[in-house]
């Protein structure tokens, strides 16, 4: 009878430990970090929420009708996965869609960790420009002639902006405009995902409507951050940059005496052996310089600049 009471004992310890097991995990994910002001907008019988803090993104979608809520996070840094809900039993009879709603809703799925689908995503990244893949002849005329539309021009090799005289010498500054379009990552997924959690999980960004259309629109699937990709799918994604240069010649002389650049990127993205055209995010413009905005536009200075180097070079 001791022996038995011993291992009635071992078993009821057991299962304490593995009840405790996914709670503790749980609230190892969850955190204090307050989220940034949210994007949300009214999607069909519904809302759409998502926001981000330090070490999350959040994606929730709602339901009226059947009383429905689907909710995607991301925890950083990874970006390899993403846990996923689709709740039918929250207690509220009703929902609010005030900021405590909204907040008891990430606090209600984090605390049911055990009954989140955990989705893994299996990416390949292209650091340098000799291992990125081979990009098809149709995507890359599909992101150029995107790519023209958004800049508002094609390429070009100088365009007069600047002439002036300095030190009793003619300089002259011309902006040339070239295209950079290359793969850098390529994903894949075994279990069917919401575009929600695709967004906030793989590519680690807030869901907002431009996105959901692009990504919508290269699977094919009706537009709707809860509409499902299947499982089994892949997703090439781009950078497709606009390379502006200001280069600076003096009179009589092919020589560059000096030269900054300007950076205007987009993200791509296109399904792998899928049919529909590769398509770029519109709002995912971002624009650096390599010397500082002001400096980019500053004319009279880059030819200072360039004297210098004339007086060196000749």
């Amino acid at each position: 009878m001791k022996a038995l009471n011993k291992f009635l004992s071992l078993i009821l310890s057991c299962a304490m430990v593995m009840s405790l097991c996914i709670p503790a995990f749980a609230s190892e994910r969850m955190s204090s970090e307050e989220l940034d002001t949210p994007f949300i907008m009214d999607i069909d019988n519904g809302k759409l929420f998502s926001a981000e803090s330090d070490d999350k993104i959040v994606a929730i979608l709602t339901n009226d009708d059947l009383h429905l809520i689907d909710i995607s996070i991301s925890y950083s840094p990874a970006r390899d996965e993403v846990y996923h809900w689709a709740i039918s039993d929250y207690p509220d009879d009703e929902f609010s869609y005030n900021d405590s709603f909204w907040t008891a809703i990430i606090t209600y799925a984090e605390n049911h960790l055990e009954d989140s689908n955990l989705v893994l995503f299996t990416t390949t990244v292209y650091d340098a420009p000799d291992s990125s893949i081979d990009m098809c002849a149709s995507a890359n005329r599909d992101l150029r002639d995107q790519l023209v539309n958004l800049l508002g021009t094609d390429i070009y090799p100088s365009k007069e902006r600047h002439r002036e005289s300095y030190q009793g010498v003619t300089f002259t500054v011309y902006e040339q405009l070239t295209f950079d379009i290359r793969s850098v990552q390529n994903v894949s997924w075994s279990t069917p995902i919401t575009v929600a959690s695709l967004i906030v999980g793989y590519l680690g960004k807030v869901v907002k409507e431009p996105l959901v259309v692009t990504i919508c629109s290269v699977f094919g699937v009706v537009l709707d951050a809860a509409s499902y990709l299947p499982a089994g799918k892949s997703l090439n994604r781009y950078r497709c940059a606009g390379l502006y240069s200001h280069y600076t010649q003096a009179s009589g002389s092919s020589k560059v005496y000096n030269r900054t650049y300007r950076y205007v990127y987009y993200e791509g993205y296109e399904e792998v052996d899928g049919y529909l055209r590769a398509q770029i995010d519109s709002s995912s413009k971002t624009v650096e310089f390599d010397k500082g905005q002001s400096y980019y536009y500053d004319y009279p200075l880059q030819v200072q600049d360039a004297y210098q180097s004339y007086k060196i070079m000749g």
